[in-house]
């Protein structure tokens, strides 16, 4: 749809194949969902908005949100990728958040930076 980005995964890490498109849909509780990578056969041709996401002006100058645009399990659209909960000492869950999350005060936790990759015309989030 217009003004829609998908985010494609340019090289492989283990399961995490280049290729694979951000996505999120298994609920993680009533508020929120996973967010996960996946390989372009969960797209049947009619289906490929489902990797569709908006950007929104995030908080800070140079900052963005992320935002799902169309329902798909429990990720509705309008839910904001989101990072938290530990996963590790190295890591954290990527997830997508009802906007209830925001109390006005903590907008904040749904900005993203980009960054240049190391490939012409990548981007690290």
């Amino acid at each position: 749809a217009p003004g829609t980005y998908r985010l494609k995964k340019t090289v492989t890490d283990g399961a995490a194949k280049a290729g694979m498109y951000l996505m999120a849909h298994d609920a993680r509780n009533e508020a929120s969902a996973w967010a996960l990578v996946h390989d372009d056969d969960r797209f049947d041709g009619s289906s490929w908005d489902l990797a569709d996401w908006t950007f929104e002006a995030g908080t800070a100058p140079g900052t963005y949100r992320l935002k799902k645009t169309v329902t798909d399990g429990a990720a509705k659209a309008g839910m904001y990728l989101m990072a938290h909960d530990a996963r590790n000492e190295a890591s954290a869950w990527a997830l997508v958040h009802d906007d209830d999350r925001f109390d006005g005060s903590s907008w904040d936790l749904a900005d993203w930076t980009f960054e240049a990759g190391t490939a012409p015309g990548t981007y690290r989030l």
